[in-house]
């Protein structure tokens, strides 16, 4: 009994030698064999005492050990909507992130996870409820993905979308994929308008299937016209049709082009009138029934028939639009340098730079409010009525589509959504 007492107690005061002789030789407490092994410590010190995050989430970490840290890491649960991370700045050991939760509808965790160079690794979480300013619309999945090319409002207010998938209508907060009476086979919508009776009018083609695209009209319970396109032979269509839009004298004007070769055309009572040699790029047409197109250098609006110059004074118009107050809106940029925006007012041309050099603008829009929307660089951008920078939102979006209501519809990798700040 002695023995074994004895055997214990040598052992303990060997292990508390061993102890301190490490601790002697300077090896700090949480090293092992030389090597780090306590986690960095982190958490959450803001938000406090928020019931409900709408929009924006500013986060305030504190960090021990800041210089041994090596990355921080972000994460949602349930990870089912993208988290836009921006970094604000730091002082001392509190770091300040800005996180875009406009998709957000519910209850959230948001995991931080920080490692350091021996990849210990800590996580703070803290859970929260969300109010979203953006509605899904529409989710894409691994086998299901749709891609818009065409967005337009009806005059009740309804949205309609050409997709590869066919023609969608999302009407009462709901998304209808096949609307009653729409009943074409296989269908990939290409361009969409609507004329004064409120009619819906689409370039359609048959995916799978060499028929070539036809007009088609639909009156939201039926196909009321179904019309093979003017082609450059007279009989059959070679042409790709795109831009559509009606008039006030309800006359569908477009763009038409041909092996690298566009210009315009003008549709009503099943006659076609071909203007072949404007080369146009885009066409749009403002309240007050000008009809505007615009190639790389040079911007024509066409007013009772006649046609003027603008003197557009940038060097590669992208993309043009027209705004409730029947301004005029170009995108000018040479692959992605020399980034502008120009605004036709009262005659004059205003230009204001925008997106660093190396950013691809993506979507364009003016909505009800004169706001200007940009997409691309990573962002979605805001602006004022005189291009004054309102707000960013970290995502990469496309498409963009200001309706009415004061909604910003837009595609992304992940699928179709609207965006209402109120």
């Amino acid at each position: 009994m002695k023995m074994r007492l004895f055997i214990i107690v040598f052992f303990a005061l060997s292990l508390a030698v061993l102890l301190l002789s490490c601790t002697n030789d300077g090896i700090p407490t949480g090293y092992i064999g030389g090597k780090d092994v306590d986690p960095p410590s982190i958490d959450i010190i803001a938000p406090e005492g928020v019931t409900v995050i709408k929009d924006t989430l500013i986060l305030k970490i504190r960090i021990a050990d800041i210089n041994q840290i090596n990355s921080i890491n972000f994460s949602l649960t349930p990870s089912d909507s993208p988290l836009g991370v921006e970094y604000m700045g730091h002082s001392g050991n509190i770091f300040t992130y800005k996180l875009n939760v406009a998709y957000l509808k519910g209850e959230y965790t948001i995991s931080v996870t920080s490692s350091d160079a021996e990849n210990n690794v800590a996580t703070a979480r803290i859970k929260l409820n969300f109010s979203p300013i953006i509605r899904t619309v529409y989710k894409n999945s691994s086998t299901n993905s749709t891609s818009l090319s065409a967005i337009i409002e009806d005059k009740t207010g309804r949205i309609w979308m050409g997709s590869n998938r066919g023609l969608f209508c999302y009407v009462n907060n709901y998304l209808i994929t096949s609307p009653s009476g729409f009943n074409l086979p296989a269908p990939s919508i290409s361009a969409l308008a609507v004329d004064s009776k409120n009619t819906i009018w689409m370039i359609y083609k048959q995916k799978y299937d060499s028929e070539p695209e036809k007009l088609v009209a639909y009156n939201g319970s039926s196909v009321v016209g179904n019309y093979y396109l003017k082609g450059v032979n007279g009989t059959t269509n070679d042409y790709a049709y795109s831009c559509l839009q009606f008039d006030s004298n309800d006359s569908l004007q477009g763009i038409c082009s041909y092996w690298g070769w566009s210009g315009c055309f003008a549709y009503k009572d099943e006659k076609w009138n071909l203007k072949t040699s404007t080369s146009a790029r885009g066409l749009k047409i403002d309240k007050l029934n000008r009809i505007w197109t615009f190639t790389s250098s040079k911007v024509i609006y066409q007013e009772s028939g006649i046609s003027y110059d603008a003197h557009y004074p940038g060097s590669y118009c992208q993309q043009l639009i027209t705004d409730n107050q029947n301004n005029v809106w170009a995108f000018d940029s040479y692959y992605g340098r020399s980034n502008k925006v120009m605004k036709y007012s009262a005659g004059t041309w205003t230009s204001y730079d925008v997106l660093s050099d190396g950013n691809e603008l993506k979507g364009f829009a003016v909505d009800s409010n004169g706001r200007v929307w940009l997409s691309g660089g990573g962002f979605l951008w805001k602006y004022d009525s005189n291009m004054k920078l309102l707000r960013k939102f970290p995502m990469l979006v496309s498409s963009l589509f200001a309706d009415n209501k004061g909604n910003l519809w837009y595609l992304d990798e992940w699928g179709i959504y609207y965006l209402n700040e109120n």
